[in-house]
């Protein structure tokens, strides 16, 4: 587990939408997954730039704008893909956090049975605990329908190639 001094906890500060937007492209683009569903997923979490919050369920942490827990740093893949990045980098840089946001939505998708939607991703990207994915997966399928509507789109069925 990161060891991060309980004065680190921070809310953060605001960041440009054009910058979250821009980072949000380039993630998408470099880890293959759609940039609507990462969009969303990020306006769900609901960070900011050096936002810091403990979750005293598990005794981790969410870092910078799309949340990016602790637990990842156990993982493998991000051990590999991520060996020199820090809790603070992570916390503070946009364009890391978003980039390892979208690493972390592409492992889940990688993680699917074949059985399993998209959706599946999207709830285990916050939580792969049940009722905390089912929570999440109510928000951001309200958010993914509103943008739709406002887009003059449908739901898609399918975003895996």
């Amino acid at each position: 587990m990161i060891d991060i001094p309980d004065e680190a906890i921070t809310k953060g500060t605001p960041i440009a939408p054009i910058e979250i937007q821009q980072c949000i492209e380039k993630s998408a683009s470099k880890h293959s997954v759609d940039q609507t569903l990462l969009q969303i997923i990020i306006e769900t979490e609901n960070g900011k730039k050096g936002t810091v919050r403990y979750n005293k369920s598990n005794g981790s942490h969410d870092l910078g704008p799309a949340q990016i827990n602790t637990i990842q740093f156990e993982e493998n893949w991000f051990q590999k893909e991520y060996p020199n990045v820090t809790w603070q980098n992570l916390s503070s840089d946009v364009c890391l956090n978003i980039d390892v946001a979208g690493r972390v939505f592409k492992q889940r998708i990688s993680e699917l049975k074949p059985s399993q939607s998209i959706w599946n991703a999207v709830g285990n990207y916050h939580s792969k605990t049940h009722k905390y994915k089912l929570r999440y997966l109510q928000k951001v399928m309200k958010a993914y329908r509103v943008r739709a509507q406002e887009q003059g789109e449908g739901y898609r069925v399918s975003w895996l190639k």
